[in-house]
This record gives C-alpha cells, structure tokens and sequence, in this order.
C-alpha cells in the first residue's frame, strides 16, 4: 500500500527533487570561473553607414614575442559598439602590448586600408572608430580618451542592465560642454518623476562616465538634462533631445553617450549602444515546465501501464484515505456524474482525529476495512478543496522562496495583479469555504452556540500569536504587528461569529433556488455594512497633508505631489494604531516608488478580507444546500462572472485610471471581487476534475492542502536552511532552482506527514 501510494500521489514530488536536484548539479557542474583577470576596451563605431574590422594582436612589450593564440577579432556595425575583454598578461604573467588594426568599410568605391598602433588596456579605455567625411578616405582612430569613472562596474544581477553613461567630450571651440544629470523611471511606476539613478553623483563633467544599474523588466524613460540655474530643462520626447524610453536585456551591458552645448539653449544629444548581450530571462522558466511535463508524462505512462497490464505497482491506495475519511464529520451526497460521492468536514482540526475512529470503522467493515458493505455508500472527503488548498499554498511557498525571482511571481509594486497577488485571498476565501462545513458539522452533533465560539475565538487567537512569533519579536521596538496569520485570525473571528449567532431567516422553502443566498440575508447586511464603512473612510478620510481619497503609493508618484501620502487612509490609521516602527518597513512599493513604510496587511484592509472570507462561505453553503453536482458547479460560475464583472467595472479593466483600481496592498474592494471571482472559477474546475469525473487524484496538491498549518508554518520558519532553499548562483536558473526544490521538498515532507496519518490541529 505504502508503494503505491507513494507513486500515485507521492511519487510526482519525489521525482520532481530529483529533476530539480540533478538540474542544480548541471548548473554547478558547467559553471565555469575565469583564472584571469580582463580589462574591458570599448569600441564604438560613431558614423552611420560604416562597419568596422578590428583586430587586436598581443605581444610583448618589446615587441619581440607574439601570441597568436591570444588574438581577438570583432567587428563593429554601423553606429554600435562593441566590449572585449583582453588580458592584461599573457603565459607565465608576461605584461602584453595589443596592437589594434582597424578597418572601415565604406559603401563608395575607395581602397581603404588598416592602420595598425598600440593600445594599453585600461578598464575605463573608450576606443571611437570613425570616419571624417562622405569623401575622404583617411581614417581617424582616436584612443587616448579615458574615462573617469565615479563607480566601479556593478557586478550582474538578475532583472538589472549594466549602463556606461559617458559625458561625450568635444574639444572643439564652438561646443563649451556643461554637466549633464542622468534621471530614470520605470515604465511601472504610475506618473512618477524622473529619479536620479546615482543619487547626488548623477553630476557627469566633461568625459566623465558612470556605471548604472537599470531595471530590465518593464522599459525605462531615460531623462538627462543639464541645469541652468537652480532648474533643469528637459527637452522633448524624443531621442536626440536627452529624453528616451528603452527596454533593456538583463545582463545586458550598454554605453550611453551624451553631450549638451551651451551655445545650443538646453538641447542634450545621446546615442545608446549595446556593448554585450544580454540573457534569456525565461528559458529558465521553459526548461523547467518542460521538465515538469515530461515527469508528468512519464508517471501518467506508469499508472497507465499499472492499471492496465497490473504490474508490480498494483495495490490497494484508497485503503488509508477511506480510513482517514470516516471521521470527517457528516457527510453529504451529491451526484454530477455517474460517479457518487459524499462530502465531509474539511477542517484540518478534524482531520487529526481519524485515528481515533478506525477501531470503530472496522468493527462496521468487518477485517476487510477497504471495502464498504453493500448498499452503503462511502463517505468521502471533498478533494476538491483540499486540492485548491494546497495549490494556494504551494504558490504560496513558492513565491515566499522567491519563485526565480520573477516579476510576476512577484507582488505587484502598488497597482495590478501577478500570481504572487493571487494565493493569500484565495486562502482566506478557502477558510470560509471550509468554515461552512466544518460548522455544519459541528451543529448536527449537537454543539452549542457557546461551544462552538469558544473553538472559533481560541482558534482565531492561536493563529493571531503564531503570525506574531513568525514576525521574529526579538527586538521589541520594531517587532511587527499585522501579518499574513493575524489576518486570518480576524476573518475567522468576525465571520465565524456572524455565522453562529446571526440567525437565519425562513422566509423561504429550503427548495427554493434562492434559498442559500435569501436564508442569509442578515449576515449579507452585516457584510455589506462592512465594505460600505471601508469605501467611506478610503474615500472620505481626511488625511493631513494628502487629498481626500488619496490611493496612490506616495514617493515620487504623482509627480511627487504626495511623497508622505502611502496608502492614503490605510495608511495613516497604521501608522497611528501600530506606529512605523511596528509596521511592514520594505513594502514592494519601495524600489519603484521610494515609498513610505505601509504594511499591506494593516487594519482597514481587514474589513473587505472578512468580505472576501464571507464569500468563501457562500460557496460553502451552495455545497451545504445543494447536493447535486450541477446546480453547484453552476452556481459557482455565475458568482464568478457577477463578481468578475463587478470588480472589472470598477477598476474600468485598467492598471490605474480605474474609480478603484486592483491593489493588493490596499486590498481594494475590485482587487478581493476579482479574486473572489477567480476562487470560484478555480474551485469548480477542481470539483469537476476531483470529485465529480475522478480523472485526478489532486496530488500532489492534495497532501499539503490536508496539513497547510503545518506546512506553512514550518515554511517560514525553515526559509533559509537546506535544502529548502540554498544559494547556486545569481541568475534565473539558479535561483529557480532553489525554489523548485524547496516547494518539491515540502511536498514530500506534507505526503510523509499524510501517509503516517498525522495532521496538524489547533
């Protein structure tokens, strides 16, 4: 039983360790380290229309010994450039002399030939290749032109460019240079002001040149501008006037020359040229869903050829899940398929005591517990949600462990949606799901009222100090208050409570169509009252310093106008009910936006959670009221389109122009009707695979969504050890790694916690 078990819901996590670990020693194993260090030469080719053979011989420094095995060939495009990296010593540390012999290809007929003189390598050495005239054949290489660099080359790092940006000098006596300023702003950052990418030392002087890192995920609005006065003028919108909107290649290397005239008011002229290209960002990403695939593939075969020809992996796995399953509370029947199946409680407390009834369960069964008596049907536990679950959870591992260290694994910077935004109200929408029928189970064996909220307060304040002993109390001045599992402790508090004391009505036939939503009218004012007191202190809050209804990250957003102004109302009530130092103090704002410390899962965000927990409830009771398959499935349909619609029609299905845009950090009423919206969706695809047409098991998803306590706590706490993550290299592939391995390992960790039966309760 153990075997099979292990193949047909384990094995996809222990074979996906396997792969991920095998690709992390391919990584290592083909990482190659230079033993030399290489100063770097920059050719530019400055004239359009020409192209440039280079080629740099070494020597010594007498000139009596060549190395031909040294030689580096380049060839420099019409208005490019080029890096090479040459050796400062050649065999034995013999110091190198490099002779450049360049070549210009002109498209008129002319013989032009190389010119051949010595280059001493500098790491701040800019060769220009050009050429003086349409008609002159004669060649002008000019080499002595160093730059004087303010920073050293930053080292590569993942989602940055590497940007020379050089005050191009000309000595001529018509052209007086004057400094020059170098600002940037990230296409993601919503009306944001040009920010200075070296800080004060944006200052370049005539040759000087600076090193830059530049964001390559999302394009780049490059300002440089020179100052007269005490301002600085910007010209136009386009190229040759200092201003410039260009995505970049991570790793990618880049020269910017610049030059402004005094005589020429505030005209700037800049040229961008790439020097080196960049990586792949996503071949990562592709290699590793093609990995997963064949695995996928590979197992399904198996199985496939297990069922098929009864192989050796033929054994009985529904054995332990029966056993499981028949201490889960009551069940009840639903049928949308030819298949039949009953539904139980899916709290986790509950499931920790299956233990306990497997004596009993046997008596009934007889010595055969795996099959059931005749003319009873089996209970059996919702997978479906269990399934949905753990799929939350484990994106939700994954993007904690950096997941590649995407973007869009990645929590959006204030506006928007990415997969990393999905997973936390997807799992307070679970938890209210849940709660419906861990409370219907509760009341049909008799529980008071009392009772059955002194189990939701205890357990709302267990969940409460958990997130605060993961938020790291050792220094008390700056211990954080709000947290992921503080916010699940007040959802459940408040909607556990309004579901066991607020009656319902019976106004209507438990028959009716309506019934699950019109027997729930009281709670749905109570709920409603909610968002309404939400909207009304978002938009009518007045907040010294900021206008009224303000939603925007601050910082340089907006121009700049509201650079105290985080988060508006939210914002303002933290940092008056916790203080700064007891709030988040790096949210995701911050690199985009250079904002104020704001904490996304602060107190007023905490009312439209509860909403968001409230409607995880109604799909409860659409299970609760409704025991056949289709008129489940498609209730939950149509409360995802109607809520999809609301929350699109809010936002006006934009980033930022929408009346209520989607934002995670605000939790903003479009952003949880969205996800609500998705929640339902998912659910039923889940429900239709797992538990209505059974063509998937819902591992391995499954077994972490049956302990996600447990997983998820020991996540955070076990973040930076091995090998649930570790350090490989700085790019993707190394860092995806890492993520895959750790998400792999706790699902073989959550499948061993499922196979020796043991579940986490609180």
């Amino acid at each position: 039983m153990y075997l099979h078990n292990w193949v047909a819901g384990g094995m996809e996590s222990t074979a996906r360790l396997g792969i991920v670990l095998g690709f992390v020693l391919w990584l290592a194993s083909s990482a190659q380290a230079s033993d030399v260090t290489k100063d770097t030469v920059i050719i530019v080719n400055t004239r359009a229309n020409y192209s440039a053979s280079l080629v740099f011989t070494a020597s010594s420094l007498d000139g009596e010994t060549s190395y031909p095995q040294l030689d580096v060939n380049a060839t420099v495009a019409s208005s490019a450039a080029v890096t090479l990296d040459l050796s400062p010593t050649g065999p034995k540390g013999v110091p190198l002399l490099w002779s450049l012999s360049v070549s210009i290809y002109r498209p008129v007929s002319a013989n032009v030939q190389g010119l051949e003189f010595e280059v001493f390598t500098n790491p701040s050495r800019l060769i220009r290749v050009s050429q003086p005239g349409p008609n002159d054949i004669s060649l002008k290489v000019t080499t002595n032109e160093t730059i004087d660099l303010k920073n050293s080359k930053p080292d590569h790092v993942v989602d940055k460019a590497t940007v020379l940006a050089v005050n191009d000098g000309d000595n001529s006596t018509d052209r007086v240079m004057v400094p020059l300023y170098v600002n940037a702003t990230s296409d993601n950052c919503y009306k944001c002001r040009a920010w200075a990418l070296q800080g004060d030392e944006g200052e370049l002087l005539e040759n000087d040149g600076m090193y830059l890192k530049v964001g390559t995920n999302f394009g780049t609005m490059f300002d440089v501008f020179k100052p007269i006065g005490n301002r600085s003028t910007r010209a136009g919108e386009v190229f040759n006037d200092g201003r410039f909107q260009l995505t970049l290649e991570e790793k990618g290397e880049y020269l910017l020359l610049c030059h402004g005239h005094e005589t020429t008011g505030d005209v700037v002229d800049c040229a961008m040229y790439q020097t080196k290209r960049g990586v792949d960002t996503f071949a990562p990403l592709w290699h590793a869903v093609l990995a997963l695939f064949l695995i996928s593939v590979v197992l399904s075969t198996l199985l496939f050829l297990d069922r098929r020809y009864q192989l050796w992996l033929r054994m009985q796995c529904r054995t332990h899940d029966r056993l499981v399953n028949t201490d889960l509370g009551d069940t009840e029947e639903f049928s949308g398929s030819k298949y039949t199946s009953r539904v139980a409680s899916n709290d986790d407390s509950e499931a920790s005591e299956a233990a306990g009834a497997l004596q009993s369960r046997r008596a009934q069964l007889g010595n055969d517990a795996s099959t059931p008596p005749r003319g009873k049907r089996l209970k059996k536990r919702l997978r479906s949600l269990d399934t949905f679950r753990g799929l939350s959870l484990i994106i939700m591992i994954f993007v904690n462990y950096e997941g590649g260290r995407y973007w869009f694994f990645n929590h959006s910077r204030w506006n928007g949606l990415t997969v990393a935004d999905c997973v936390f109200p997807w799992f307070i929408w679970i938890m209210g799901t849940s709660m419906v029928i861990s409370f219907n189970s509760l009341r049909r064996k008799g529980l008071s009222k009392c009772s059955m909220a002194m189990k939701v307060i205890r357990r709302a304040v267990i969940l409460f100090c958990i997130g605060l002993f993961l938020n790291n109390g050792y220094d008390l001045k700056h211990w954080r208050i709000p947290g992921v599992l503080q916010r699940f402790g007040v959802s459940y508090l408040v909607v556990g409570l309004v579901d066991i004391f607020v009656p319902t009505l019976r106004i209507v036939s438990k028959v009716s169509p309506v019934y699950d939503i019109v027997a729930y009218l009281p709670q749905w004012i109570i709920m409603i009252s909610l968002v309404i007191i939400h909207t009304a202190i978002t938009f009518g809050m007045h907040v010294p310093g900021c206008p009224t209804g303000y939603l925007g990250p601050g910082g340089t957003g907006d121009h700049g106008k509201h650079a105290l102004c985080t988060g508006g109302a939210a914002g303002y009530i933290d940092r008056w009910l916790f203080s700064v130092p007891h709030m988040y103090r790096h949210p995701t704002c911050t690199d985009t936006y250079h904002c104020e410390p704001y904490d996304p899962e602060g107190a007023l965000g905490s009312l439209t959670s509860i909403f968001l927990c409230f409607l995880g409830c109604q799909a409860g009771r659409i299970l609760v009221v409704y025991e056949q398959g289709v008129p489940r499935i498609t209730r939950w349909i149509v409360w995802g389109c109607v809520l999809g619609a609301i929350g699109t029609g809010l936002c006006q299905a934009s980033q930022n122009t929408g009346l209520i845009p989607i934002n995670k950090n605000l939790w903003s009423l479009s952003f949880i009707l969205v996800l609500g919206a998705g929640a339902f969706m998912l659910l039923s695809v889940c429900y239709i695979l797992v538990d209505v047409l059974e063509i998937w098991s819902g591992a391995p998803f499954y077994y972490p969504g049956m302990n996600s306590i447990f997983v998820y706590v020991g996540s955070e706490l076990l973040q930076k050890f091995f090998p649930f993550s570790f350090q490989v290299s700085s790019g993707h592939s190394g860092i995806l790694a890492s993520s895959l391995v750790g998400v792999s390992v706790w699902l073989v960790v959550a499948f061993y916690l499922h196979h020796i039966k043991f579940f986490l309760k609180i």
